[in-house]
């Protein structure tokens, strides 16, 4: 989901994940209704303004401060910062109502959303592979099993985790808040043990939600998946945490973002149950880290947040910036990041409705050489996060409906199944 820090709640607008203490964002997670900001907004917002004023090019910090504004009624501020952000000659993002819903029938945002659409690239849409056979499950997180062929499915309501069959039929295979599962956000498969781990975070939405005993919490939970039983649990160090995405390694540790503190913790390989997660990136490295995977040879991961993509290596934890290719103005704000050999492909929900990226490496990993838009706009999009390589397509959730709006979240129609997008990476 987008990165869903804590600046992502206090603008109600960053796609990002549900944080643990506060219900959540805009274009890519979310819960209810916020009733007042969550401490540290202002901080975000302060840090927003700066990345404004440092350069007249920074268009995502203009889009979110733009949908601050106009969800507190300063419809001329937030008309003028669109106005800025247009003034961009490389931004080429629409401008969805959605993401404005006080300014809709503003003729002056009309004017600006349709410049901005005749900007946009055009895209042939992904065609659909399957839609899920299940309901009100808030989905956010998605993994392929390449073992038994199916896309695995996590849910945030019902703290569970779901497989689905190439035509949407699903099936159990972790239960309802198992072993104590919290709301299930990103979900990483270790195929070589054929276990599962997921990053589960406590929030409002999730079945059996209790203040008192779950309010800011979340864990790494381990899987088998041939047997669904649990390997164990492993908690966050401090709280409160938003575990966001992860990744499980060859040497057995799982290493994971946590989109409130800005850090990546780490799983050792024999960790026992109970040990909690150990900080390996410090807190503030990041700003609302999320997506995260590993780069060929072992010797690096890359983790994506507000700001783009970033080089990390495994050794001693070095953090290299990844500015974007050339003729690509942003990669801020990626949620699901997925690698085939040299190419990670990248879901863009923190901006717009949401695009697909494919981003080549160099040969040596340290630069990201081209980028091409696979989906951008999907009539289907209604909060893309997630996705997963199966051999040469990549399957990715184009509607978890965890969007937020001027009076919070935007529920979903009656009776409408989550729906799987393919896109062919060769």
């Amino acid at each position: 989901m987008r990165a869903r820090p804590l600046f992502v709640l206090a603008l109600a607008a960053l796609a990002c994940k549900p944080t643990p203490s506060e219900p959540t964002t805009p274009s890519s997670t979310a819960a209810s209704t916020a009733a007042s900001e969550p401490a540290g907004a202002d901080e975000e917002l302060a840090r927003l303004e700066r990345m404004r004023a440092d350069d007249p090019n920074e268009g995502p910090a203009r889009y979110h401060l733009a949908r601050h504004h106009a969800s507190k009624g300063d419809h001329e501020q937030a008309l003028a910062l669109l106005r800025e952000l247009l003034a961009i000659e490389a931004w080429d993002y629409v401008l969805p109502a959605s993401d404005f819903p006080s300014l809709a029938e503003d003729p002056a945002f009309v004017e600006l959303a349709a410049e901005a659409r005749a900007r946009a690239p055009r895209v042939e849409p992904g065609p659909v592979a399957f839609e899920l056979d299940v309901l009100d499950i808030l989905p956010e997180g998605v993994a392929w099993d390449p073992a038994r062929k199916e896309l695995l499915v996590g849910s945030m309501a019902k703290r569970q985790v779901l497989a689905a069959s190439p035509q949407g039929a699903t099936r159990v295979v972790v239960g309802p808040a198992q072993d104590g599962l919290y709301g299930v956000l990103g979900i990483t498969v270790d195929a070589e043990r054929d276990h599962l781990f997921v990053a589960a975070v406590a929030m409002p939405m999730m079945a059996g939600w209790d203040p008192k005993a779950h309010e800011g919490r979340a864990a790494v939970f381990g899987f088998e998946l041939a047997t669904g039983t649990t390997l164990g649990s492993w908690p966050a160090p401090s709280m409160p945490s938003q575990l966001n995405d992860l990744v499980a390694l060859p040497d057995g540790s799982v290493v994971v973002t946590d989109s409130i503190t800005g850090a990546v913790l780490r799983k050792p390989p024999r960790a026992p149950s109970g040990t909690p997660l150990e900080p390996w990136i410090p807190a503030g490295t990041f700003f609302g880290p999320n997506g995260l995977v590993e780069l060929p040879g072992h010797e690096a991961i890359v983790v994506a947040d507000f700001l783009g993509l970033h080089r990390v290596t495994l050794a001693d934890g070095t953090v290299e910036p990844l500015p974007p290719p050339p003729g690509v103005l942003t990669l801020s704000g990626i949620d699901g990041l997925e690698r085939r050999g040299s190419t990670l492909v990248g879901i863009q929900n923190v901006i717009g409705p949401g695009r697909v990226w494919a981003i080549e490496l160099d040969a040596d990993g340290r630069r990201l050489a081209t980028a091409r838009i696979l989906d951008d706009d999907h009539p289907r999009h209604h909060g893309p996060t997630t996705g997963a390589i199966a051999g040469d397509r990549f399957l990715y959730l184009a509607d978890a409906f965890l969007q937020m709006g001027d009076a919070g979240m935007i529920p979903a129609p009656a009776g409408r199944r989550h729906t799987i997008i393919e896109l062919r990476l060769d």
